[in-house]
């Protein structure tokens, strides 16, 4: 199978070779496994090394089969927006509050892909109704031969909660910068008690914009 990103020597490692025969044992014991093998790594190859300005990183796929794509928190245009997940919903209000565009009516997030926004999760699988269950060691090596690669051309890592914020050490500060905040999910939010590094009023978008400026970079055109 052709892996996108081919200069990854993750594809040729022992780590992916464990990740593959874990997946492989679960799917023959009639496991499902979110998203599909053929979307493991969607947002890779949707979004070249090259073309790569902004990560957004996300844990772990939607546990619901439905909304799984490859991309970190985007869901299938076939979703009807008031269906999308809350999570995605809550990145929708801050998209709304921060640039004052419309809302949007699908919560199908190519576009961001396609001008230079890697969607990637940190998990790329999971157990389908089942978050975090393939939180496994093997796949960090994956996140961070990505990061090495993207170090020196200089991008912005957006670190949304605690899972992803783990892998700033993976992240050469004097060629790329970093905006942390709390993992957009509504759960960060139960309560009434306001995380820390809140998403919600992060003004995310126009400070990466800033960030890319910083950078000498052309902004990302958000607008969907």
């Amino acid at each position: 199978m052709h892996y996108p990103w081919a200069e990854l020597n993750f594809w040729k490692s022992g780590e992916f070779q464990v990740v593959r025969e874990r997946i492989n044992d679960l799917l023959a014991k009639g496991v499902s496994v979110n998203p599909d093998r053929k979307a493991w790594f969607s947002a890779l190859a949707r979004t070249p090394r090259a073309s790569t300005k902004v990560v957004l990183l996300g844990q772990d796929p939607y546990p619901n089969k439905a909304f799984a794509t490859g991309y970190a928190y985007s869901v299938p245009e076939t979703i009807p927006i008031a269906q999308c997940p809350p999570t995605l919903l809550n990145i929708f209000k801050e998209y709304g509050d921060d640039l004052g565009y419309p809302a949007p009516t699908s919560g199908n997030l190519l576009a961001w892909a396609d001008r230079g926004v890697l969607l990637w999760n940190t998990i790329p699988t999971c157990t389908t109704g089942k978050s975090l269950s393939h939180d496994w060691g093997e796949w960090t090596y994956l996140t961070k031969e990505i990061f090495e690669k993207l170090n020196p051309q200089g991008v912005v890592y957006v670190l949304m909660g605690s899972k992803a914020a783990a892998y700033d050490r993976y992240i050469d500060d004097t060629t790329s910068k970093v905006v942390y905040t709390s993992h957009p999910s509504p759960l960060a939010y139960m309560h009434g008690r306001m995380p820390k590094n809140s998403f919600l009023g992060s003004r995310m978008f126009t400070t990466v914009n800033t960030k890319l400026h910083e950078l000498g970079k052309e902004p990302i055109d958000w607008r969907m």
